[in-house]
């Protein structure tokens, strides 16, 4: 995981007596949220199901989904060939994600610190 630069400067600590942690280890360690962090991702959540953004993202998902699954799997409709269901409802679930993300960060940009 680590690279051999990392892997020397862990052995040089180890024969100095000093223990070190490998820079992978520290970069992919997990922790939650910072405690800063909760305030902006309520409101954003907040923000993501309120004023019309359900809806609006809802009709955007609609509208590029369809015309999206037309060009990827138009053949397969319009053939009677199998259709992947899984990409199909995917189809619909990104426009939907990518058009609440920009709104709720248009709001959160606003929104005064």
């Amino acid at each position: 995981m680590g690279s051999t630069k990392d892997h020397g400067r862990v052995a040089r600590a180890r024969l100095e007596g000093r223990t070190v942690r490998p820079q992978w280890e520290t970069t992919l360690r997990l922790n939650p949220l910072p405690e800063i962090m909760w305030p902006m991702f309520t409101l954003a959540f907040r923000y993501a199901l309120s004023d019309g953004i359900p809806r609006r993202s809802l009709i955007v998902a609609l509208v590029v989904g369809t015309i999206l699954n037309l060009i990827n799997q138009g053949d397969a409709l319009f053939e009677g060939a199998d259709i992947n269901w899984i990409k199909f409802a995917l189809t619909y679930c990104v426009p939907y994600a990518v058009s609440t993300y920009g709104a709720v960060s248009y709001r959160l940009a606003k929104t005064p610190r």
